[in-house]
């Protein structure tokens, strides 16, 4: 059945880290002292689905290519997410906003504290992602309510 979000949940410390990737859940402990892009972009995630925000930062097949066996040094796939479902909103990593949204839509969430925008046609609610960012909050807030494909991409 795999391995449920609440166990997910338990892995929340820097010295017992684990993170949800697209449905892989992840041990990220040894990971995190040598991750390209610091520190803080993993551990503002940990116990929690980082898929959203993986996948905004990272090219497809990046997990794989980093993973290590388990005892490596580096990330160590831990099975499949399954069990009790995900949290959705509130509190969790960001969501992918719901489909059927407009530009204008996603226009109203042009702050810093409600920060929203649309990569390869898709709105993702990127407002727990602006002060982790490792290209500085300006790099995200300058797409606030807008399409940051072409920028993305």
């Amino acid at each position: 059945t795999g391995i449920s979000m609440d166990e997910v949940k338990k892995h929340s410390t820097k010295e017992d880290a684990w993170l949800v990737i697209n449905g892989d859940v992840i041990d990220v402990t040894k990971w995190i002292p040598i991750h390209p892009g610091g520190e803080q972009a993993i551990t503002a995630y940990l116990g929690q689905d980082a898929s959203d925000e993986w996948n905004m930062i990272h090219k497809a097949g990046t997990v794989e290519k980093n993973l290590v066996p388990e005892g490596g040094n580096g990330p160590v796939l831990k099975g499949k997410l399954g069990g009790a479902a995900p949290a959705v909103g509130g509190g969790g990593g960001a969501a992918a906003a719901p489909t059927g949204l407009t530009l204008d839509d996603v226009g109203k969430h042009n702050k810093e504290s409600d920060l929203w925008i649309v990569v390869n046609g898709k709105a993702y609610d990127v407002t727990k992602w602006v002060q982790v960012h490792p290209g500085g909050v300006q790099a995200i807030t300058a797409y606030a309510g807008k399409d940051a494909t072409d920028e993305w991409n």
